[in-house]
Order: structure tokens, then sequence, then C-alpha cells
């Protein structure tokens, strides 16, 4: 490969100006270094090179394009919901989700709308978990206080002194009826009977 002179290269020499067949060796030279560094380098299919007057233009395989788009694009909501992410279900999560979908069981004075049975079950695909923080006009108000806070849902509602009491009721409630008319039923009914022909 043949350099040009030192009076080619130098711009800011101003006895001599640059003649078109001189500038045409300078392109010409620059072009086989770059083809020279391009092949030293293997291509692969799935990246081929284009070359371009200016500069040299890498042009990716459209499928592995579309690929990539695609996954993207499933990894978040899309950016109308704030690229809200996917749900990483974790066993707190999944407490909590459950926990919401029987939120009618915790307080039976409040009713809450139905939800589609065949599709409650499932785990939102897009949502994400956070903590509320509350202004400072909420203070007395609709404030939870530091001891009552805890990191999950089914934390704070097993600590509610009312809903335990209240679930414990309906445990024996239900465990009542379930044992009514068997053995251990008939022999404590037995043992009452006995009790009061002995009071008489």
């Amino acid at each position: 490969m043949a350099t040009p002179s030192r009076a080619l290269l130098d711009p800011c020499d101003d006895d001599e100006d640059l003649s078109y067949d001189a500038i045409q060796q300078l392109l010409q030279d620059a072009e086989q270094r770059m083809r020279a560094r391009v092949a030293q380098t293997p291509l692969t299919l799935a990246q081929l090179l284009v070359y371009s007057s200016d500069r040299i233009k890498q042009v990716q395989d459209p499928e592995e394009v579309k690929e990539k788009l695609r996954k993207d694009k499933e990894s978040t909501a899309g950016s109308d919901w704030f690229d809200l992410p996917r749900t990483r279900l974790t066993s707190e999560l999944k407490r909590d989700l459950q926990l919401l979908r029987m939120r009618s069981v915790l307080d039976p004075k409040r009713h809450y709308k139905k939800t589609n049975s065949s599709k409650a079950s499932l785990v939102p695909e897009y949502s994400q978990v956070g903590t509320v923080v509350e202004g400072p006009t909420e203070f007395f108000s609709a404030r939870i206080p530091n001891k009552e806070r805890k990191k999950t849902f089914v934390e704070e509602v097993l600590t509610r002194d009312d809903t335990m009491s209240r679930f414990k009721r309906k445990y024996d409630d239900v465990q009542k009826s379930k044992t009514s008319g068997k053995k251990a039923y008939y022999q404590q009914l037995q043992a009452k009977r006995k009790r009061r022909i002995g009071t008489r």
C-alpha cells in the first residue's frame, strides 16, 4: 500500500492546493485501509456489512430484530401503561393476591363487586407492588401507626383482633356443625344428659 507524500497530507500548507487527482488518491487509500480492516474480522450471517461513501453501516438480521422487539414488548405492558413490568410471582405476592380475592370474608358488612370466577384464580400478567405514602394532612384520619404497619396484607389482617375473633368464632361454628350427629357429638350429648340427671 502506497502512502501519500507529506505535501498531500498537510492541509495547512497554503503554497499548494490539493488537486483532484490527489484527493482521489487519498480517498482510494482510505477505502483500501477500511476494506483491509473489515477483511480481518469474519462476517456472520446476522451482521451483514454495507459500505457507503462516508461510513460503514451495520445491518442486522430482520428476524433477530423482530424477536428482540417482541421480547421487549412482552416484558412490559407498554408505554400506554407506563411500562408496567411483568408480574414476578413470589410467595408473599401470591398470598396477598389470594387475600384480595377473598376480601369479602374479612368484613361481612362490606360488599365488593364479584369477579369472574374463571379468571379470578389467575395472577395478573402485569403488576407492581408499592408502598402507600400518606400526605401530611392525613396524619390523624387515614394513617396507619408504625406499630400496626406490616410488610404484607396478610400480616396486617392477622394482627387485627376483631377479624381474628370473628374467624375463631366462625371456625368453631363450622366444627360444631360438622361434628353434629357423629360419635363425638353423641358422647357429648350423653354426658350432658348424665349431668342433668345427676343434678335433679
